[in-house]
């Protein structure tokens, strides 16, 4: 999965733990710049109790992703 391709699209995200995030993806870092050694999306749901907050994820953390722009 090439994470890097889904910045400044609309998400729909299904994490392995079966949480679904609905939201933009404004931030990107690569893997040499982030404590866990792996590439790194930012997405700022738009709906439920994280509605507006940044939530930060690597593709470790993704079961599946569904772009929805």
């Amino acid at each position: 999965m090439n994470i890097e391709y889904y910045l400044g699209t609309y998400l729909k995200v299904e994490f392995i733990d079966g949480i679904i995030l609905q939201g933009e993806v404004f931030t990107f870092e690569y893997s040499a710049n982030t404590e866990s050694g792996l590439d790194e999306l930012t997405l700022t749901p738009d709906s439920g109790k994280l509605r507006g907050r940044n939530v930060y994820f690597n593709e470790s953390e993704v079961k599946s992703i569904e772009v929805l722009d």
